[in-house]
């Protein structure tokens, strides 16, 4: 019976086994798979990892409100009128995604994530500067400004043009689908319903950094669903503020007639 020796190549090369050209060539096979030395002492050196290429994560919540503000308080201590800076980038209303589940086939839809993100941060304002004062109720003015940033690409005249405002953002996103995204926001939060909105400015600017600037004031004026005793109760409140303002006894008197 013939038992097998297994050599390693440094002692088939001790031993004279191994032919002089193919002791060269596993000589420097073996010279290329050692670590290479880093040092007199011989450590080896640390691999080297690779850098992952991952894409930009959504923005995560802060850990205070962002943005700020002000609010005009009445009589009764209830929100008579507020402004805000909202320290966010203006979105305009997205249409909901409607998809469908690969599995059960059943379609739904969801919310875009800026968007979601957007109302989330601008009900947290609100929240904040209200302290725990509820939503105004009743008809209100609304005054917004869109503050868009100036696109960093743009050569230093352009960029000190459009923040003079000889240069006014003209392109997307319009108008109306940004007023639709910051009341959808306000819905709930800063007024009881966006419905109550009977006056509204908006305009759009050019800005060193990106803002919503929003101003809300109430009008003095009634619901539709006012009562005959409230709409009473305004017209002695303008008559108070209004010396010239014809007698509201007189004016309901003439309405029995």
């Amino acid at each position: 019976m013939v038992k097998q020796i297994r050599l390693s190549a440094a002692e088939a090369r001790a031993a004279g086994l191994l032919d002089p050209d193919v002791s060269h060539l596993v000589s420097k096979t073996a010279a290329k798979s050692k670590p290479a030395a880093s040092g007199a002492e011989g450590t080896p050196r640390p691999k080297r990892r690779r850098s992952k290429s991952r894409p930009a994560a959504h923005p995560s919540r802060s850990l205070g409100p962002s943005g700020r503000g002000s609010v005009v308080l009445a009589a009764d201590d209830s929100i008579d009128g507020a402004e805000f800076v909202f320290d966010l980038v203006p979105i305009p209303k997205e249409r909901p995604r409607v998809v469908k589940n690969a599995k059960t086939g059943d379609m739904f839809g969801y919310t875009p994530a800026r968007t979601k993100y957007f109302s989330k941060e601008v009900a947290r304002v609100v929240e904040h500067v209200f302290a725990g004062r509820t939503p105004i109720a009743g008809p209100v003015r609304l005054d917004m400004t869109f503050v868009m940033q100036v696109p960093k690409s743009w050569p230093k005249w352009k960029r000190a043009a459009a923040l003079e405002g000889l240069i006014v953002p003209t392109g997307r996103p319009d108008m109306d689908n940004l007023e639709k995204a910051l009341l959808d926001a306000f819905n709930e939060t800063l007024i009881v319903d966006d419905a109550f909105v009977i006056d509204r400015q908006a305009r759009k600017i050019y800005g060193a950094a990106p803002a919503v600037l929003a101003r809300v004031a109430r009008t003095g004026q009634a619901a539709l669903t006012a009562t005959r005793a409230e709409i009473e109760a305004i017209r002695r409140l303008h008559a108070d503020t209004d010396p010239t303002a014809p007698d509201p006894a007189q004016k309901g008197q003439d309405a029995d007639d």
